[in-house]
């Protein structure tokens, strides 16, 4: 039998479950890519989607990854207030450590700071992709994807300003891998 270990202590390195929480998107990642190119077939990307959808799926990867941290680190305690971290946008403390780099990976108020900016530029990109979508005829999924941005974004705000309890929290990962699928599935005919 194994045992989780999680017993006593329940905190995991932020870079282990950056690290698991990758691993899983990329193993996902190949399941679903092997599941379209078993489908008869095989229709290319339309152009017109082709840099929405790289900036989105580039985006995305990043953003699990921050969450990663943002978990790993409990930074999701550092500011429960949105759309500011506190009073401000870019709260006091984001560059406190030195060397400066080492902020985007220890410092829970940067780390903070980082998901949620990449969060703002992943909605974004991810409604020029669901534009894009629309104009090219495939109105249904880009409606799919704009709701499930837009519930992931609902969800990771409101797991933010009650507090950040787990039963909350877990719901962003799979809802992450949702979005992940939907915006997969531009390869398919509309």
């Amino acid at each position: 039998m194994v045992a989780s270990g999680l017993v006593g202590r329940t905190d995991v390195s932020h870079y282990r479950l950056a690290v698991h929480l990758l691993m899983a998107l990329a193993i996902f990642s190949l399941v679903v890519w092997t599941a379209f190119d078993l489908r008869p077939a095989k229709a290319s990307m339309d152009t017109r989607l082709k840099i929405p959808s790289i900036v989105t799926l580039a985006l995305l990867p990043v953003q699990i990854g921050l969450g990663a941290f943002v978990a790993g680190l409990n930074a999701g305690f550092a500011f429960n207030t949105w759309p500011l971290m506190g009073d401000r946008f870019a709260p006091d403390g984001l560059w406190s450590l030195t060397p400066v780099w080492l902020n985007a990976l220890e410092n829970p108020i940067t780390v903070q700071f980082l998901h949620r900016s990449v969060a703002y530029a992943l909605f974004a990109a991810g409604m020029w992709a669901c534009a894009c979508a629309w104009r090219a005829g495939y109105r249904v999924r880009a409606c799919i994807l704009a709701a499930a941005l837009t519930g992931q974004v609902a969800l990771g705000v409101a797991t933010l300003v009650s507090g950040v309890p787990v039963w909350l929290g877990w719901r962003t990962r799979p809802a992450g891998c949702c979005c992940w699928r939907r915006h997969c599935g531009w390869r398919m005919p509309p």
